[in-house]
């Protein structure tokens, strides 16, 4: 029904959450401001609060103190000045104000607004405790979440928000499911960022601070007092973060988390790891590795990511020592260049120069060799000016060097391939006096620079690899841990940042002496520290390595049997793996887990006995790793387990950060529930494939492989989620000012106005509305309007409560429901099997989606706008009442449960005050969780498929009247739908529905179809197509395809009661009205005309 104000056009508002105010509850409001009592009984409303149920904004009157605003006063003495009028003229129209009482209306005390930042954390007090330890417990099928660790140093960002939020979604799905559930929170705890506030913090408080010296990371002599410092800053940040994810509403084992620095997770940790040493898998090696200056310390793949960096690019002149094979291949040719040539080489040797093309010009001092490609093809190019050197460089790469040697300044002067060129030498670029080799590689292609490639093994991993094959000794490193030159570089190097001004003393030393041809930006993309943003090197050093050869394809058909979410994770994750031939598993800082053993100082060789490794891991599990820095070395390594006149040095490296996190599985999931049990889920952000994803699955293959296990991955579904960008797209930064705080966004802010306190489950809401597989945005706009479709689905929980406080299922429900009640049931059983089949996909958008689309679409604007004239102006304990009460205790049933994995909060709160108990005010009260299950009730209430489509199809013809009405209400032809009588005509399958419908009555005098389209009465017409529209005598009719539509004013009279017009004149109530005030108790039955003229 329409309120008679100036709103009636609310049928097809999906954005108003009780749409379509009926005549009765705009009087409903004015019956609670003259202090009236209902037939549900005034008593109850005050036990309640008394508090009343708002239909919507524009019918509100009074709230539950009785207060009124100015304005209500203003409006309500206007009224009042009308009324008067009125009466004054002898008009004895009844107005529904002398009905109040006869009115069924809403009662709750379920507040309107949720006041999220008060009853939230009272509700969590109430609600939420001990029922995560009984839902682990209970028997059913058990799922496993398992917590990929969130980094222990800082405060909670709105990606920490996204990501826990969505594992507690899945979680409670699968508790409400009837799941026994597992969910460890954890917390990496070691690591870089730690070490260096803790290092800081250490510095600051001894003033051993020095401004004047290079900026970087310095372990300080005692490593103890770092870990004492890192460990104190880890484990507050960890107190901080646990508070904020409580807040957040997460249910998880918060007393018992694993944490990466629990002495029995490390032991667990060092275990695998020395399980993996005796099995060959880790080796130690002096090679180039990723290695950051400005963390200094070594880095794994995942620990880096590029950006566009400017190098400087070279073209080096390297002064050949002509070999025989060169000078044969000159003098045996034919021709006359060939002849030009060999008498430039016979004469002049040493001016046959071979060209090498690099960007890393620093490189250069720890030159070893060249190398070229056999079976390429490459050209002696002679300057033209008079004693010209000749230049070797692939013939492919002719053009590229026009840059150094332009046309018309050289000439070529012969043809050679690579493999003549294997038995020349060259002398060093920066080095007199030093000749070095040249040799075939692989990897050497035209594809870039000459085609002779400048090899520094200490530097390169390809030149380490062709220096290797070729025999050389690879031991020129001239770099230091901060990536300053070392005095073995030279005086005029030694102390040089190698990428700074070190490079460019490089290129003084070659244009000094003549090598340099020419030089230039690059522009190009560069490996940087993921943590500092800096640029990394490559740069050889003894390194722990996991060989990775013999696993990766175990690893890569395990990963065939794990579901990814996104699908298309499994490529990104593949090729990493494919990759990937070796993990650098050793770091060079304090504030981590040892690499715990003791190696030969003659072979280098890591002493691993089972008595060592079985004693080691004994230590650790019982003093912490620690006991690496703070117990003696014979504690650690007894001497009795070495061998005799040999001598040990401990290793001081820590394992990679990823090796802590990725064998959580084996520390936390196999301890937990055995060592075969795997996780139902992993939920990290997409940057994982390179990361946790990754160094878990890694570590699972090889424990398996090494202990004679069948190699399965450690989880069954990955999911990935996207970052968080604020509403421009724009990654949130401290310099841009666009970051969002999760606390101000859960308690507001200062100014309330423009931060309000929204409540955890407004952020859980944002989390569950996003797709969150992609970058996802929040800000100011976002989170209003998330609020607003929370407010939606509150205010639409508070109108079912209020409309049951009457009501028992046990005794109240009747089983003989109307069509359309029928029709009601039957969404509620397809939407139950969308949402639950959206939860089981982890599609939370879905779900939120048709959630919300339900409640605006077939609840708000459509069985809500239909049912309120049963609800308030029906018999109290009549059929038609008691139906809608039954359909409406079923639909707010399902809504509890279908927004409870989202909306944890209000989930609980309205389930409590279904039975009469604020959660927010009620010790330990108990949780849905608890005592309800998700199950099949809702699947039994599907119509068969034409049933369903002729609802459909009823549903579009409603839409088409209303529209015709509202056209007719522009005319000035009605005044609202309730004044209007419609004729429909249509074809013959529509036309016999609706006469069907219209047939079939909803309660006396009134028809299923009336009652639907909201009128004062309904006529329909059959026709073969629909006629053309036409406008006469008081009619508006308009057209559709199918659908012909005429609205015109009713004659009959305004019920007094109701307000429709199916009364025999405006004085007397209609039939229906009439027949529930003949069973009214007599206090509640108005007078009747006649009485009434008599007492004015």
């Amino acid at each position: 029904m329409h309120c008679q104000t100036t709103h009636t056009r609310n049928q097809n508002s999906a954005n108003h959450v009780m749409l379509g105010c009926s005549a009765a509850a705009s009087r409903l409001w004015r019956a609670v401001a003259a202090g009236s009592r209902t037939p549900l009984g005034g008593a109850a409303t005050a036990a309640r609060g008394g508090s009343v149920t708002h239909c919507c904004a524009c019918c509100r009157r009074v709230a539950s103190t009785g207060k009124e605003s100015k304005d209500q006063k203003q409006q309500q003495q206007s009224s009042n000045k009308q009324q008067a009028k009125k009466q004054k003229k002898g008009n004895k129209q009844k107005d529904g104000s002398m009905f109040s009482d006869t009115l069924c209306l809403p009662q709750t005390a379920f507040p309107m607004r949720a006041n999220a930042a008060t009853r939230e954390p009272m509700i969590q007090e109430n609600c939420f405790k001990g029922v995560y330890e009984e839902l682990a417990a209970r028997d059913g099928p058990a799922f496993i979440l398992h917590d990929g660790p969130p980094f222990a140093n800082g405060n909670l960002h709105m990606g920490h928000v996204l990501n826990k939020a969505l594992k507690d979604m899945i979680v409670r799905y699968k508790a409400i499911r009837g799941h026994r559930i597992s969910f460890v929170p954890g917390w990496d705890c070691h690591g870089l960022p730690i070490e260096a506030k803790a290092v800081t913090s250490t510095s600051a408080s001894s003033g051993t601070a020095d401004a004047s010296k290079p900026k970087g990371l310095t372990i300080a002599s005692d490593p103890r007092r770092i870990r004492k410092a890192a460990r104190k800053l880890a484990e507050g940040a960890i107190k901080e973060q646990k508070t904020d994810f409580v807040r957040l509403g997460v249910m998880a084992d918060w007393d018992h988390p694993y944490l990466t620095l629990h002495p029995q997770y490390e032991a667990d940790q060092v275990a695998l790891f020395l399980r993996m040493m005796q099995a060959g898998m880790v080796q130690r090696r002096y090679r180039p590795v990723y290695w950051s200056p400005s963390s200094q310390t070594a880095l794994a793949e995942a620990e880096i990511e590029y950006d566009e960096h400017t190098s400087t690019s070279i073209f080096v002149r390297l002064p050949l020592v002509v070999g025989d094979s060169l000078k044969r291949a000159i003098t045996s040719s034919d021709g006359a260049a060939n002849t030009a040539a060999a008498a430039a080489t016979s004469t002049t040797p040493v001016n046959v120069s071979a060209v090498i093309w690099t960007t890393t010009p620093w490189t250069l001092p720890a030159n070893q060799a060249i190398a070229v490609h056999s079976d390429l093809g490459y050209v002696l190019v002679q300057e033209t000016k008079a004693g010209g050197d000749v230049m070797v460089v692939a013939e492919a790469c002719l053009d590229r060097c026009r840059k150094f040697l332009p046309e018309g300044t050289t000439r070529i002067i012969g043809h050679i391939q690579g493999r003549e060129l294997l038995d020349s030498s060259y002398r060093h670029p920066v080095w007199e006096g030093r000749t070095c080799p040249v040799f075939h590689a692989d990897h050497v292609t035209s594809d870039a620079g000459t085609g002779v490639v400048h090899m520094a093994p200490a530097h390169g991993l390809e030149d380490y690899h062709a220096c290797a094959a070729n025999g050389m000794q690879i031991d020129l490193n001239l770099v230091d841990n901060t990536g300053r030159y070392t005095q073995d570089a030279g005086d005029a190097l030694q102390g040089l940042e190698a990428m700074g001004a070190g490079g460019k003393k490089v290129l003084e030393l070659l244009q000094e002496g003549n090598r340099l041809l020419q030089q230039e930006a690059f522009q190009h993309r560069y490996p940087l520290d993921w943590r500092t943003k800096k640029p990394i090197m490559l740069r050889a050093t003894q390194q722990w390595f996991a060989q990775l050869q013999d696993i990766k394809h175990a690893a890569l058909a395990a990963l065939d049997n794990v579901q990814l979410v996104p699908e298309q994770g499994r490529t990104r994750l593949s090729s990493m793996l494919g990759l990937r031939d070796e993990w650098c598993v050793s770091r060079q800082r304090v504030w981590g887990v040892p690499i715990a053993v003791f190696c030969r100082d003659d072979t280098g060789e890591a002493h691993l006995s089972s008595e060592y490794v079985d004693h080691i891991v004994n230590v650790i599990a019982t003093h912490g790793s620690d006991a690496w820095w703070t117990l003696p070395d014979d504690e650690l390594f007894p001497e009795y387990m070495r061998e005799p006149g040999v001598t040990y040095s401990k290793s001081a490296d820590t394992m990679d950060v990823w090796f802590d996190s990725g064998t959580s599985w084996n520390a936390v999931t196999a301890r937990a529930h055995g060592r075969e049990a795997t996780a139902d889920v992993y939920l990290e952000g997409s940057d994982q494939h390179r990361g946790w994803f990754q160094s878990s699955l890694l570590t699972k293959i090889t424990d398996d492989v090494t202990t004679g296990r069948t190699p399965t991955a450690p989880f069954k579904t990955i999911i990935t989620h996207g970052f968080v960008l604020d509403e421009e797209n724009r990654k949130m930064s401290k310099s841009l000012g666009n970051g969002v705080d999760p606390r101000i966004v859960i308690n507001g802010g200062p100014n309330l106005k423009k931060e309000p306190a929204y409540g955890a489950d407004v952020l859980r809401l944002w989390a569950a509305s996003t797709a969150y597989q992609h970058d996802v945005n929040i800000g100011p706009s976002t989170l209003s309007i998330t609020a607003e479709n929370l407010r939606k689905i509150r205010n639409s929980c508070r109108f079912m409560l209020g409309n049951l406080a009457d009501f028992s299922l046990e005794t109240d429900a009747v089983s003989d429901l109307s069509d359309l009640d029928k029709y009601m049931l039957h969404r509620i059983s397809q939407l139950d099997a969308g949402m639950r089949a959206s939860y089981e996909s982890y599609n939370f958008l879905r779900a939120t989606q048709d959630l919300l689309n339900f409640i605006n679409t077939d609840l708000s604007s459509f069985y809500f706008e239909i049912s309120k004239d049963r609800l308030y102006l029906s018999s109290p304990t009549g059929a038609s009442r008691r139906a809608a009460q039954t359909v409406v205790h079923h639909i707010l049933d399902f809504v509890v449960h279908a927004v409870s994995p989202v909306a944890c909060h209000l989930a609980e709160e309205v389930h409590h005050f279904r039975s009469g108990v604020d959660p927010s005010a009620t010790k330990a009260c108990g949780s849905l969780l608890q005592n309800s299950v998700w199950g099949d009730q809702f699947a039994g209430w599907q119509l068969p498929k034409a049933e369903a489509e002729a609802w459909e199809a009823v549903r579009d013809v409603r839409k088409r009247v209303f529209q015709h009405i509202q056209d007719a209400r522009d005319a000035k032809v009605v005044t609202s739908s309730l004044d209007s009588e419609v004729t429909i005509r249509a074809a013959r399958p529509l036309a016999q529905q609706l006469s069907r419908l219209q047939e079939t009555p909803l309660y006396w005098d009134d028809s299923l179809l009336n009652a639907i389209l909201m009128t004062s009465a309904v006529h329909v017409e059959e026709q073969a197509s629909a006629a053309a529209a036409a406008v006469a005598g008081g009619e508006v009719a308009s057209e559709s395809v199918d659908v012909c539509v005429d609205v015109r004013a009713s004659s009959r009279g305004k019920c007094p009661r109701c307000w429709r017009f199916m009364a025999v004149d405006n004085a007397t109530p209609c039939t229906r009205c009439q027949r529930v005030l003949a069973g009214m108790p007599a206090s509640s039955t108005p007078p009747t005309p006649a009485t009434a003229a008599a007492a004015q």
